[in-house]
C-alpha cells in the first residue's frame, strides 16, 4: 500500500514539474535591453514572477496598478521592472513568507490559517516597505546633488 501512495505521489510531483515547464516555455522571451540587471535575489525567484506577472496581475483593477507606476517612477526603479513584475514581485513573496511560515507551524505542530494569512499580509507589504525606503535615498540623492548640478 506505501509503494502505490510514492508511486501516485512521484507520477503527481513529475506532472506539477512538466506542466511548470510547459508554462514558463509559452511565457514571451522578455527583452531587458533597455532595463538594468536584476539582481541576485531577483533572479532566483524571477520566473516565477514572470509567470505571475503575465497571468495574475491582468486580473487587478488598472487603478491599482497606475498606483504603482507612479511610485515606481518616483523611486527611480521603472529601469529595473515594470508594474506587472513589482505587483509579481509582492505576490511571490507573500506566497514565500507563507509557505515559510507554515513549514515552520508544521515543525511545531501547531498549525493554524490565522498565521498564514498574516505572514501573507507581511509578505505582500515588504516590497512596499523597501520602495518606500528607496524611494527616500533617492530623493535624497537628487536634493543632495541638485545644487551642484544648477551650478554647473
Amino acid at each position: 500500500m506505501i509503494w502505490l501512495i510514492c508511486a501516485f505521489l512521484a507520477i503527481s510531483i513529475v506532472l506539477m514539474l512538466s506542466v511548470g515547464y510547459l508554462e514558463l516555455n509559452e511565457l514571451p522571451e522578455e527583452d531587458r535591453e533597455y532595463k538594468d540587471t536584476l539582481p541576485t535575489s531577483l533572479r532566483l525567484i524571477w520566473p516565477m514572477v514572470r509567470w505571475i506577472s503575465g497571468v495574475i496581475v491582468p486580473l487587478f483593477p488598472a487603478g491599482f496598478r497606475r498606483n504603482f507606476e507612479r511610485r515606481l517612477q518616483v523611486s527611480g526603479l521603472f529601469h529595473l521592472f515594470d508594474v506587472e513584475q513589482f505587483i509579481g514581485i509582492k505576490i511571490v513573496i507573500s506566497l514565500l513568507f507563507m509557505s515559510g511560515t507554515a513549514m515552520g507551524l508544521l515543525m511545531l505542530g501547531r498549525f493554524d490559517v490565522i498565521y498564514l494569512l498574516c505572514a501573507g499580509i507581511f509578505g505582500f507589504f515588504i516590497p512596499d516597505l523597501r520602495l518606500n525606503e528607496i524611494r527616500q535615498a533617492y530623493t535624497r540623492k537628487i536634493v543632495r546633488e541638485l545644487p551642484t548640478l544648477l551650478d554647473f
